[in-house]
This record gives C-alpha cells, structure tokens and sequence, in this order.
C-alpha cells in the first residue's frame, strides 16, 4: 500500500471534517463561550491534520521537520481546550480570571510550544530518521523531551475524562444521553491510550516505523459530540435554547 499518498489525504480529511465543526459551532451561535471553547478545540485539531497532511506529503526531511513543528501549535493547544471545554461543558467553576493563574493554566502548552515549536530547544533534537513504509519517519529519540510529551498530555487529559465522568454521574441513569456519554469517553479514551503508546514508547513494542494517527482516532468521539449536541441541544446555545446542565431540575 502506498502509505506516501495515503496518509496525506486522511490528514486533509480529517483537518476538513473538524475544520467544518467548529465553523458550524460558530454559525449556531457566535455569542455562546460554550460555542467559542467547542470552537477552539476543533480548530487545534485542524492545524494538527493539516500540518501532519503536508509533513507527509514531503519528502524532504528539512520540510517534514518544518510542518511538525508547526504542528505543536494544534497539538499542544488541544489538550488545553479540552480540559477548558469539559470545564465549561459541566458548568464546573474555570480556572480564576487573575493573570497568573490564567498563565499556570496555559504554562504546559507554552512550554511545548517553546521546545517543540519552530525554532524551538528541542525541534531538531527530538527526532531522529529512519526509513519506513511512508518512507522517512521521525522516532523519537530517548530524551527529556520525550518524557513531557508522554507527562503533559496524559495530565491534562485524566483531569478532563474525571471530570467528564464525575458529570456523568450526575445524569438520571435513564437518560439516552448518559449512555451517549458512556460510548463518548470510551471512543477518547482508546486514541489517547494508543497516541500515548505509539508517541512516547513505540520503541518498547516495535511499532516506531508507524504513522502517528491519533488524530485521526479523535474523529469518533467528535461524532459522539456532535450528535449529542444535535440530539440534546445541550451545549450549543442558540437564540431559542441554553446550556444544558444535569443539575437543572428542568432538564431531568
């Protein structure tokens, strides 16, 4: 199989599909932060595609080089979203408005923007290239900077999937929209397991010639998420509907 021309078009597909749901998001309602947050996470994940699209349509490994390290500005940003959405999302209390705290709370994204972004510590120290199936592969080389891309996101994303579960328990046990949400955590679950295995110990398994194709994994759990917005009119608030909250006895 031609992974050449392959991986290049599922990138771009993926970057089109939540490219499209975030401009829709803000179509429904530009003045919901709900809206904005749900907004933000998909385009992270479209500049993640995009960028993975053009690093594997090249063939030079200057270039390559060049499109991940523009990558870290969707990837690193998206686990950051996604802890802000699933606050926003349970209505749980955000992070304090104060400057500093609003810093700490971005601090690990910047920092893997500041190793990993262009021109960044660590842009040309962390891969290391090897001849594979798509042709030149980047393998992470066993370094510091391998260990905060295992640390920052798996951090991020437990925070996010406790308090998404901690919400769910708060649904009437009933509800379609629980067992909606069941399937939902389940579906993001298994892409950051397999993202976090193949990116920071693909050596240990002998999966290091392998495509990173996480988010590409993501597209199932976006689907969940956009039915369930459609289905319950929960999250995206619209001229005629509000947020939906377990806790409102309206709603249950």
């Amino acid at each position: 199989m031609d992974y050449n021309a392959l991986l290049p078009i599922i990138f771009y597909l993926c970057a089109c599909f939540y490219s499209f749901f975030g401009i829709y998001t803000l179509a429904t309602n530009a003045k919901s932060r709900t809206n904005w947050q749900f907004f933000f996470l998909m385009i992270s994940l479209t500049i993640w595609s995009f960028t993975y699209a053009m690093a594997y349509s090249v063939d030079s490994a200057e270039t390559r080089i060049m499109w991940k390290s523009l990558g870290v500005f969707g990837w690193s940003l998206f686990y950051v979203f996604f802890l802000r959405f699933a606050i926003i999302l349970t209505k749980r209390n955000e992070p304090s408005k104060k400057p500093f705290l609003q810093v700490l709370f971005y601090l690990p994204a910047l920092i893997t923007i500041i190793l990993f972004g262009p021109f960044g510590f660590l842009m040309g120290m962390q891969y290391e290239f090897v001849p594979g199936e798509t042709g030149l592969f980047q393998a992470i080389i066993n370094n510091i900077g391998q260990i905060w891309v295992g640390l920052y996101p798996s951090a991020y994303t437990i925070i996010s999937l406790v308090i998404l579960i901690r919400w769910r328990r708060t649904i009437d046990r009933e509800s379609p929209l629980r067992r909606l949400l069941s399937i939902f955590l389940i579906s993001i679950i298994l892409p950051f397991i397999i993202g976090i295995f193949l990116g920071v110990f693909p050596r240990f398994f002998g999966l290091e010639n392998l495509p990173r194709l996480t988010v590409a994994f993501l597209i199932p759990p976006a689907v969940l998420l956009f039915i369930a917005l459609r289905k319950f009119g929960m999250v995206f608030e619209t001229k005629t509907r509000r947020d939906f909250s377990p806790l409102d006895p309206k709603t249950t």
